[in-house]
Formats: C-alpha cells, sequence, structure tokens
C-alpha cells in the first residue's frame, strides 16, 4: 500500500470555491523544522486505542476507511490522472507541545499535541488548488474509542508562532513546506486522523 488517495468529486466543487476567492489566508512559511524543545515527542503506539466503529474496512483502508501511517512514512494525494499533487510525512508527534507564540493560552481539551509535518506539492500544482493540510480536517480519537473533532482550537492555532506554523491555506505549486501543526486534544495518546474535504472518503491516520 503506497499511501496515495485519489481526489473525489466534491474536490471539484471545492476547487471553485477557492478559486473564486474563499480560501483562507496561508499562515506559516517553507522554514526549517523547529526543535522539538521541551515536551515528549513520541513514536507511534503497537497497541491502539479500541474505535467504536463496526464498519467494514473500506478498500485501501481500515474499519475508518482510513491509511494508518507510521512516523516518517510518507503519504500522498493524486490527482484523476493518478499523478501525484502533493506528498507529505508527520515526522514527530510531539506531546504537550510547548507553546511560544506571541498570545499563548492553555489547552481547552487539555494536551497540545504538535505534528511536524513536511509537504512536497508537484511542479503542476494548479495556481487555484484546493490541496491544502488544514487543522479543521483533523480529529482525535481516544482510548474509549470516541472521535473528538474540535481538536482545532483557538488556543492550538495560536500555539506556535507564526514562523513555524505549517501553512494553513492553499500551497504553491513546486513547493516544499517544513512546519508544525498544533492539534488541542483530551488525551496524550490515542489516535490523530486526517479527513481532509477534498476525498470522497477516509484518509489517514497516525498512532501516538
Amino acid at each position: 500500500m503506497n499511501g496515495r488517495r485519489a481526489l473525489g468529486t466534491c474536490a471539484v466543487a471545492l476547487g471553485v470555491l477557492l478559486a473564486s476567492g474563499c480560501a483562507t489566508t496561508v499562515r506559516g512559511q517553507a522554514t526549517a523544522d523547529p526543535a522539538i524543545g521541551p515536551g515528549e515527542a513520541v513514536a507511534p503506539s503497537t497497541d491502539p486505542p479500541s474505535s467504536s466503529s463496526s464498519a467494514p474496512a473500506a478498500p485501501g483502508g481500515n474499519a475508518r476507511g482510513n491509511i494508518e501511517k507510521q512516523i516518517g512514512e510518507e503519504a500522498g494525494v493524486t490527482g484523476t490522472d493518478g499523478s501525484d499533487l502533493m506528498t507529505f510525512t508527520v515526522d514527530a508527534i510531539q506531546v504537550d507541545y510547548p507553546c511560544s507564540g506571541d498570545y499563548p493560552q492553555p489547552p481547552e481539551n487539555g494536551h497540545f499535541v504538535g505534528l511536524s509535518m513536511h509537504i512536497t506539492t508537484a511542479p503542476n500544482l494548479p495556481a487555484d488548488s484546493f490541496v491544502d493540510i488544514n487543522a479543521t480536517d483533523f480529529s482525535f480519537i481516544g482510548g474509549d474509542g470516541v472521535t473528538v473533532s474540535n481538536v482545532d482550537t483557538f488556543p492550538a492555532f495560536t500555539c506556535a508562532p507564526d514562523a513555524e506554523q505549517l501553512p494553513s491555506g492553499p500551497l504553491g505549486s513546486g513547493q516544499q513546506y517544513v512546519g508544525t501543526l498544533v492539534l488541542d486534544v483530551p488525551e496524550t495518546t490515542g489516535i490523530v486522523q486526517y479527513q481532509p474535504l477534498y476525498l470522497t472518503q477516509g484518509g489517514w491516520e497516525w498512532h501516538f
């Protein structure tokens, strides 16, 4: 399994929205990955929490329709012609990520988790591309199997300085981006899943 996901039909409508000026502003820069610093960077757990889902596994994915990825393992999005539009890796997951932004606030859900990510976009990526990686498309599954979707809280959004954040808007063609995406989760172990709107189903997940 190569970890790629193909764009779905909903991506066409989303692309129109972005082309008409509804895209979010890019925050963060294509800068070197910040030092881990205090807190704990963890490897994926070999004993994932149980899930409440009883649905059969989707083709190419698990019961949640996700492709399970290891830390540092490449994932990606392909176009309708099968070519890569974007590849990305989660290089580290840091539990209790220390905030160093201008306006730090305590987490609303209990713990900040920092995902150190590396993104590479294709040289032929359209200028009005709808492909991005945004915290609103992430969620968390804890030991009780319950999915927590409100991990993109304002304290998480302002936790890391702008220069260290992963860009949160449309990505440029033929670029590499390195930065941290901070999520606000209720537990220090569990599953982070990324299910972007531009896919018809499923996504990717990481155990930590």
